[in-house]
């Protein structure tokens, strides 16, 4: 049986050899050695040791990855395949698909990609900024916490989205945790390489302030209709745009979301309680329009639905 010290040892070696795995993977990885630890305790040891965060222990192990279309088994990015931003699967959905080949190599020769698996967080509430990500794949959770533990989902981002871009370019700590819905892909980009890049790059910066506009834009949308709009009309608003968020599989003559969230989550999205939402949910489902069954959403009639919008 090891010790706690062999353990810690253990956990920093493979932590700064894959430091793109997070603590699930760490834990798993070590499991098929023999060495039994739970992930929680995985994050506390790095934690610890000033190794929480993904670009901590790229710091750490000194990594760099100045050629993004190498493939290797061994890559220190940690997953195996790294590729140019203009080959990512995500690219055509990103704010960056306007920039030129030459500006695109300049911005894919400073990302890091790191898979993140289900439950794990990209960053942590009042963690320092140290740089952005893009999202690979998957959807990833903005939330923020109050001192009891209680969290409010303030924003969702799928392949294609950059989360942490507002306290990149405020300064400061994160106002909310970035957590992983679904087993996701991002990466990461170090605050001084961007900056650099920036100076360097009006065109990006450009890019950048749109980006913010457009979040400015969607939140006073929202400020709007949910001081304005009855409880039924913002879970008519949040369905639909879950529907073009996630995506949804045809099933006779429903379409069927699988939707990651808990209801307390859509209660927060749209400020409503839980209670109040699920007797808007009925309502919706006695008019034929949507049913709502746990982490699934059925749209029974998508005209219907639609024809609820004021």
């Amino acid at each position: 049986m090891k010790t706690s010290q062999e353990l810690f040892s253990q956990i920093i070696d493979v932590a700064l050899r894959q430091p793109g795995w997070g603590c699930k993977r760490i834990a798993h990885y070590l499991s098929l050695d023999g060495v039994s630890v739970s992930s929680p305790t995985v994050q506390k040891l790095l934690i610890e040791a000033k190794l929480g965060r993904h670009e901590q222990r790229v710091a750490k192990a000194q990594i760099s990855c100045p050629d993004p279309t190498e493939t290797h088994d061994n890559h220190p990015c940690g997953n195996g395949n790294v590729v140019a931003c203009n080959v990512c699967a995500a690219f055509e959905q990103s704010k960056w698909k306007d920039l030129k080949a030459g500006e695109l190599n300049e911005f894919g020769s400073i990302a890091s990609s790191f898979p993140i698996l289900n439950g794990e967080s990209v960053y942590h509430q009042g963690d320092d900024c140290r740089g952005l990500y893009c999202v690979k794949s998957g959807v990833i959770a903005m939330r923020t916490y109050d001192i009891e533990g209680n969290s409010m989902l303030v924003r969702l981002a799928k392949a294609g989205d950059t989360i942490g871009h507002r306290t990149f370019f405020e300064g400061g700590s994160y106002p909310d945790s970035a957590e992983a819905l679904s087993d996701s892909a991002v990466c990461f980009l170090d605050k001084r390489r961007v900056e650099r890049l920036l100076r360097s790059n009006p065109r990006l910066t450009t890019l950048f302030l749109q980006q913010l506009a457009m979040d400015l834009g969607q939140l006073q949308e929202t400020l709007i209709y949910t001081s304005s709009q009855s409880v039924r009309t913002r879970l008519v608003r949040l369905i639909l745009f879950l529907q073009e968020f996630l995506g949804s599989k045809p099933v006779g003559s429903t379409l069927c979301l699988n939707v990651p969230l808990k209801q307390s989550d859509i209660a927060t999205m749209i400020g409503s309680r839980a209670e109040t939402v699920s007797r808007a949910a009925k309502e919706l489902e006695r008019d034929r329009c949507a049913r709502i069954s746990g982490r699934q959403i059925e749209i029974l009639s998508l005209d219907r639905l639609r024809a609820q919008l004021p």
